[in-house]
C-alpha cells in the first residue's frame, strides 16, 4: 500500500499552475544574465520553482504531485521559457522526469520520491556507461554528458548498457536511477547557447544500483511498466517518446514567443542611424517581419498543443483496452514536434536579423533567444533529416533507421 503525500500548499489545478508559471516571467527575465554568468540556474530561481510547485506538474498524486497531463506541462514550460530559456530547459527536463520515475516498481518510487515528494533529476538517454550485472542489481560505471540541472538535483537517471550475454544476445540499455551522492560532476559546460543550464558531465565509478532502480528498456516494448501496478492513470502507461519530444518543443515555442515580445518592445524604441529619428516599427519591412514571425509562432504553438492533447486522448482510449501507440504514430508525433521546433527557430532567426546589428550585443534579449534556440535545435531528437527519414521508412513498411527500445 502506497502512502499518500500531500504537496506543499495542497492540490493545484492546471490553470493555477499555468498562472504561477506566467507570473514568474518578469523575474526570470531580470535574472537571465546572471543565470548565464553562473552557467547554472540561480538558487533563488530553484526556490521559486519549488514554491510554485512547478517540479510536481506531472508527478503522481500519491507521491505529492498534481498529476496533470501533457497539455498543462507544455503550457507551463512555454511560459517559463518566455522568461529564461536556460531555466525552462532545466525545469522541464527535471519536472517531466517525475513521469519517468512513475514507471519503476513501487519500492523504487517510494525511495526516490521520499517522505516529501521532492524529486528533481536529469535523465540522460545516451548509453555511455556500463551496467554490469551483480548480485541484487548492477555495478554502474561511465561518464554522461549533458546532465542538465545537475547542480540543482537530488537524483540522476542515466542510460547504460548491460554487456552482451554469453548466449550472444546484444547489449541491452538499462535506465538507472542513482542518488546525487553517487556521482561526481565534471564541469565541462562552456557553450554558445543555453549556457545557464549547467549541463555538465556526470561521472559514476563502481556505483551499486539495486534492481528496483534499474529499468531494462526492452521490457517496455513487451509489457506495461512495473509502475502500472500502482497508478491507474493511463498517462503513466504510455510511451516516453512523445513526452520527450513535447518537452523540447515547448521550450522552443516559449523561446520564440519571448523573441516576438522582445522584438516588439525593441521596435518601439530603437531608431535607425540611416534615417535619424525613425523608429524601427515605422519600417514596413520590420512590421512585416514581426507579423510573419508571429504567425509562425502561433501555428507552432497550436501544433504543439494539439499533439499534446492527441497523446492524452489516445492513452485514455487505448490503455484501458490494453493497447498503446504504435511506432508509426510515435514517429509521426516526433515528425510534427520537430517541425514545431524548426518553425520556432526560423521565427527567432527572422526577428534577430530584423532587430538590427546592435541586437548582437551581450545582454540583448534577442541575442540570447537566438543563441538558445540554436543550441536547442542541435538536440539529437530534433535532427530533422533523421526524423523525417525515420517516419518515411515506417510509412512505407520499412524498419526504422534508428530507435531506442521502449521509446
Amino acid at each position: 500500500m502506497i502512502a499518500t503525500i500531500e504537496p506543499p500548499g495542497g492540490q493545484l489545478s492546471g490553470p493555477e499552475l499555468i498562472a504561477r508559471a506566467a507570473a514568474l516571467v518578469p523575474i526570470l527575465r531580470e535574472r537571465a544574465n546572471s543565470c548565464e554568468d553562473l552557467r547554472r540556474v540561480p538558487d533563488e530561481t530553484v526556490r521559486d520553482f519549488l514554491e510554485a510547485g512547478l517540479y510536481r506538474i506531472v508527478q503522481p498524486r500519491c507521491f505529492g504531485g498534481y498529476e496533470q497531463g501533457l497539455p498543462v506541462m507544455v503550457r507551463c514550460m512555454m511560459e517559463v521559457a518566455r522568461g529564461c530559456p536556460s531555466s525552462a530547459w532545466v525545469l522541464c527536463l527535471t519536472a517531466a522526469h517525475t513521469w519517468w520515475a512513475a514507471l519503476y516498481p513501487a519500492e523504487a518510487q517510494a525511495e526516490v520520491f521520499g517522505d516529501d515528494g521532492d524529486l528533481r533529476f536529469p535523465l540522460i538517454f545516451a548509453p555511455t556507461g556500463q551496467a554490469l550485472p551483480v548480485d541484487g542489481g548492477y555495478r554502474l560505471d561511465g561518464t554522461w554528458n549533458y546532465a542538465s540541472g545537475c547542480d540543482n538535483s537530488n537524483w540522476l537517471g542515466v542510460n547504460a548498457l548491460i554487456p552482451p550475454a554469453a548466449d550472444g544476445r546484444p547489449p541491452a540499455p538499462v535506465m538507472c536511477l542513482i542518488r546525487a551522492d553517487d556521482y561526481r560532476v565534471n564541469d565541462n559546460w562552456h557553450v554558445m547557447g543555453l549556457r545557464g543550464t549547467g549541463s555538465k558531465q556526470a561521472v559514476a565509478e563502481g556505483v551499486f544500483v539495486p534492481e528496483r532502480r534499474a529499468l531494462v528498456l526492452q521490457t517496455l516494448d513487451e509489457a506495461p511498466p512495473p509502475g502500472a501496478a500502482i497508478h491507474d492513470n493511463p498517462f503513466y502507461r504510455g510511451p516516453a517518446g512523445p513526452i520527450f519530444f513535447a518537452e523540447i518543443a515547448s521550450i522552443a515555442v516559449g523561446i520564440a514567443k519571448g523573441a516576438v515580445e522582445a522584438f516588439d518592445a525593441r521596435a518601439r524604441v530603437k531608431t535607425t542611424p540611416f534615417k535619424p529619428g525613425v523608429l524601427l516599427f515605422e519600417s514596413e519591412a520590420a512590421r512585416g517581419r514581426l507579423a510573419r514571425a508571429t504567425a509562425m509562432v502561433d501555428a507552432a504553438e497550436a501544433m504543439l498543443l494539439r499533439q499534446a492533447e492527441t497523446y492524452m486522448e489516445m492513452l485514455a482510449t487505448r490503455v484501458p483496452a490494453g493497447q498503446t501507440l504504435n511506432l508509426e504514430e510515435r514517429a509521426r508525433m516526433q515528425l510534427q514536434l520537430q517541425h514545431v521546433v524548426e518553425e520556432s527557430g526560423k521565427a527567432v532567426e527572422l526577428l534577430f536579423v530584423a532587430g538590427g546589428t546592435s541586437a548582437m550585443n551581450d545582454g540583448e534579449p534577442l541575442q540570447r533567444y537566438f543563441r538558445d534556440i540554436s543550441a536547442l535545435r542541435t538536440h539529437y531528437l530534433m535532427d530533422g533529416d533523421r526524423v523525417r527519414d525515420n517516419w518515411g521508412r515506417l510509412n512505407f513498411g520499412l524498419e526504422p533507421s534508428t530507435r531506442t527500445p521502449g521509446v
